[in-house]
């Protein structure tokens, strides 16, 4: 059981094995396992292993820094609002996109700035990014990637089969219409701009 004693409150990643009763549930001590705060309550700490987890992993593979600029579309789902808090812990000023009547919850995790995709579209008039982390299936690929700041850096989080085949295998129209070559040994879910 490693750090912990029978009885105590814990939560997990489990997995592709899913299922979150972890009464039932038997994990290597491998797995992430952590101390449920006591804060907490069960339903609140179920959500972190997917939205939690997975925005982390993002944030962290975008190498975001202090002062840049950070887009997160789909900010009010649950990885995007867990990402807006770990962008914001990572000192970068963050612009949620999302439906107008989420507003008052994205603004809660301390966004700088709040745009309802239904009015604005984030990638037009002039605005860029340094990071731009898109959570919405669909978006317009050659339109964030022309969004992006010099050295900018686009992550599909749940990306159309589509999108993944312009961003990991062979380059097309899109790319090139872009300005920009594609990456070279490029990560599953980012594309960094080479403009």
């Amino acid at each position: 059981m490693g750090n912990f004693t029978p009885g105590d409150k814990v939560f997990a990643c489990a997995g592709i094995r899913l299922g979150g009763y972890g009464e039932y549930v038997a994990l290597p001590a491998s797995y992430t396992i952590v101390s449920k705060p006591g804060n907490m309550s069960f339903a609140d700490a179920a959500a972190v292993p997917l939205g939690g987890l997975n925005a982390l992993h993002f944030m962290r593979l975008a190498k975001v820094q202090p002062g840049e600029h950070v887009a997160i579309n789909g900010a009010g789902g649950s990885i995007g609002s867990y990402a807006v808090q770990i962008a914001k812990s990572m000192g970068a000023e963050v612009t949620a996109v999302d439906s107008g009547f989420k507003e008052a919850g994205v603004r809660g995790f301390g966004v700088d700035h709040f745009l309802d995709y239904t009015h604005d579209d984030f990638t037009a008039g002039g605005r860029t990014y340094d990071v731009i982390f898109d959570m919405v299936p669909g978006s317009p690929y050659a339109a964030c990637i022309n969004a992006l700041r010099p050295q900018g850096r686009y992550l599909a989080g749940n990306a159309r089969l589509s999108t993944m085949y312009v961003v990991c295998g062979r380059p097309d129209s899109l790319t090139r219409r872009a300005g920009s070559r594609p990456p070279v040994n490029p990560q599953p879910g980012c594309w960094r701009s080479r403009r």
